[in-house]
């Protein structure tokens, strides 16, 4: 081959691969707010002869005021092009290519229709004419037969139809996720470094925290529960996670002093969980074992884990960022006039740091008792549900009604409450019962004693407990009162 031509194809082979940056920019980095994204895209890309510099596509759901573009040396930004994108090679060919497809469509239908014109017209003109004049068995193996296309056409247009649906489907999936076309007019030549980055609203991430108890200890894990709708599949993109809410402020900040202080970065364990989207490679799954970095800076906290994380467009995914166990105080209560069981309370008077507001799942062991939401608001009660170990039984042991003179009627009412513990271990339980409260100076309540001693609350009428029941071992409290009223006088309260 002669130089020129060489030269020539060489010049023709550089020209198309600095002809569009979108190959090689790759999405590298994701900001996650809690209603936004910002996505980071880098890459090497030179310009064209006349300077300019096609950085790639927007998807629609893309803030177009949000896009920066940050261009290395040799290379010079001196003009920012984002214009809507209304031809394109691509678009053009698959919208060629579905016009066809409904051309095939068209025809098979024609088909059809002509077919099924020419049997109803055969089964029409059964018996008359020159129909007498063919054989039965000829007649049938030519209704047959276009009985038998008419079932193959069906079927020809049916996956036509699907492969419409599904070229149009791609199509609109294509348009989403190329709605504008950012070009960039350069100073300079050679190839430089490139990042975009811009805003997406489709995008974004909220708190979500699984409290397990087991053996009185509380595990507290903290993740994050991530959605992104962007028309762009993230494949081991580094994140980042903000509470931190773009545009959201409408007050101006506060003037704060500066302190400067050494401090240790805080580092914890960090493990990926998608739920949708590739799972990442097994050589990077090691990667997962580093640890997550956490800053805290004018009241907005970063979390940066190391790991690869892997989500496609209208997916959700949760990522775990930190775990600590907890030594609660725990309270066991039981309020047997309203729900015969022993419920589980943990206390915790501080956490490991401020965190963000929300969601939480309560699990007793491997079982999940329940949601709440909390802000993390120290103290914090953490309600686990009942106590499947302790088994409770309340019962009404005594009513007697005695009729006296004057017109008076009082009712002695005994109630007896057993807690028996099916645990291999030792439970303190604080135990609430009640009598009746008069609100009319006809009634008169009067009480008689409990077992264990205790004495009611003079205003609302509670009693209570502190019992400690032994391994397989029962506990029984017992309390009796008396009530006094005129006979002709009715109760809100059936004893």
């Amino acid at each position: 081959m002669r130089k020129p031509q060489l030269a020539f194809l060489v010049s023709i082979l550089a020209l198309f691969l600095t002809t569009n940056a979108q190959g090689a920019l790759k999405l590298k980095k994701v900001i996650l707010y809690p209603s936004s994204a910002t996505l980071v895209w880098e890459g090497i890309a030179a310009p064209r002869p006349e300077g300019f510099l096609i950085l790639g596509y927007l998807p629609s759901s893309a803030v177009k005021d949000s896009v920066k573009v940050q261009l290395g040396k040799p290379l010079e930004l001196l003009e920012l092009r984002i214009q809507e994108v209304k031809e394109d090679p691509q678009l053009e060919r698959m919208e060629k290519e579905i016009r066809n497809l409904r051309v095939q469509l068209e025809i098979l239908e024609t088909q059809k229709r002509f077919i099924q014109g020419v049997l109803n017209t055969q089964k029409e003109s059964k018996g008359q004419g020159w129909w007498e004049r063919i054989p039965l068995k000829e007649t049938l193996a030519r209704l047959q037969t276009l009985s038998n296309k008419m079932r193959a056409l069906t079927s020809k247009i049916e996956e036509l139809q699907k492969t419409i649906e599904e070229k149009e489907e791609a199509l609109a999936k294509w348009k989403r996720a190329h709605s504008w076309k950012i070009e960039a007019r350069t100073r300079g030549k050679g190839q430089a470094t490139v990042q975009l980055t811009y805003r997406v609203n489709q995008a974004g991430w909220r708190p979500l925290y699984a409290a397990r108890l087991v053996n009185d200890k509380v595990s507290l894990k903290f993740m994050a529960r991530v959605h992104q709708d962007t028309e762009i599949n993230w494949q081991g993109v580094k994140v980042v996670l903000s509470t931190a809410r773009p545009r959201g402020r409408i007050e101006p900040p506060q003037p704060k002093p500066l302190y400067l202080r050494p401090v240790e970065p805080l580092k914890t364990r960090f493990k990926l969980m998608p739920l949708a989207g590739k799972a990442p490679p097994k050589d990077e799954r090691a990667a997962l074992e580093e640890k997550t970095t956490y800053s805290l800076m004018e009241g907005i906290a970063l979390y940066e884990p190391p790991g690869p994380f892997y989500l496609d467009s209208g997916k959700e995914g949760v990522l775990s960022i930190e775990g600590w166990t907890l030594l609660p105080k725990i309270k066991r209560f039981c309020y047997a006039a309203a729900d015969p069981a022993v419920y589980i309370v943990a206390n915790i008077k501080s956490f490991p740091r401020i965190l963000p507001p929300g969601k939480m799942q309560l699990y007793q062991g491997s079982s999940l008792v329940g949601e709440t939401y909390l802000t993390f608001r120290a103290p914090l009660k953490l309600s686990f549900g009942r106590d499947q170990t302790l088994k409770v039984k309340r019962e009404q042991t005594k009513r007697f009604l005695d009729k006296k003179f004057g017109g008076k009627v009082e009712i002695t009412v005994a109630y007896q409450t057993t807690i028996t513990n099916v645990a291999p271990r030792t439970r303190e339980i604080e135990v609430v019962e009640r009598i009746p409260v008069s609100q009319d100076e006809r009634i008169e309540v009067k009480f008689k004693g409990a077992e264990p001693p205790a004495e009611p609350n003079k205003k609302k009428g509670f009693l209570k407990w502190t019992v400690t029941v032994l391994p397989h071992g029962k506990s029984k409290l017992s309390y009796t009162f008396t009530v006094k009223y005129p006979e002709k006088l009715h109760l809100n309260y059936p004893f």
